[in-house]
């Protein structure tokens, strides 16, 4: 563990730029030697949850603003089929409810997205459906009368989902984790991986970042060489 240590005792005392160059703090990283016993060490290291778990924990968080439309088009089509107004308007009010959280959904995946500009398929799988029933929902109620507001509101959600589609798919870069999948990792690249989750942190332990503000974990994730791309959502 020679090397592991060496990355260590550097990561205690460098000196760094402020702003945090993230770039330049890799670069110095897999400067450092790959010895076999570093290879064998990475490789026998606990490993974060897995795809399957992000996913899963994707699809728990986003869930309930997926369901909600949906529900709201099944309630529009059950108003549409009463002749009793009263309970007409009533299930008119929930569907408002259920398209003002899809509207959510979709607002806050374009907030996302300006913040990392990454065409996350995640985001396309969840913005398509809200967007398909919005339109959907927006062509059956705009002939009703009363249902102005109804309208308006899976209007609005209908337009941001493309909105929102459209900068995702042609506007932005897929996301290095999605790309790394698509090649082997070999077994140097676990271990400089391994490497920089020694220096972030020791640079936790410093002060000089914080899991506050720093998403730790993603970084350690990243694939080789791209901690640069940091850099480049800080300038923006």
């Amino acid at each position: 563990m020679e090397h592991q240590q060496s990355v260590r005792q550097w990561a205690r005392t460098v000196e760094l730029s402020e702003p945090l160059k993230w770039g330049e703090l890799e670069e110095k990283i897999l400067e450092f030697h790959i010895s076999d016993e570093d290879i064998a060490a990475a490789a026998t290291a606990p490993r974060g949850p897995g795809a399957a778990a992000v996913v899963l924990a994707y699809i728990v968080l986003w869930v309930p603003y997926l369901l909600a439309p949906i529900v709201g088009l099944v309630l529009v089509i059950i108003a549409l089929g009463t002749n009793n107004q009263g309970e007409r308007e009533s299930l008119m009010g929930f569907v408002q409810i259920c398209f003002i959280i899809g509207l959510v959904l979709i607002v806050v995946q374009g907030v996302l997205w300006v913040s990392t500009r990454d065409r996350s398929m995640m985001s396309i799988g969840t913005t398509i459906p809200v967007t398909i029933v919005s339109l959907a929902a927006y062509l059956l109620v705009r002939p009703e009368p009363g249902a102005s507001w109804t309208a308006l509101i899976a209007f609005v959600s209908a337009i941001l989902g493309v909105v929102v589609l459209g900068v995702t798919i042609f506007a932005s870069k897929p996301t290095p984790r999605l790309r790394e999948k698509w090649r082997n990792v070999t077994p140097e690249h676990l271990a400089q991986k391994w490497n920089r989750a020694v220096v972030l942190e020791e640079l936790l332990k410093r002060g000089i970042i914080s899991d506050k503000t720093v998403d730790v974990p993603g970084l350690v994730e990243m694939p080789i060489g791209t901690w640069n791309r940091m850099d480049e959502r800080l300038r923006r």
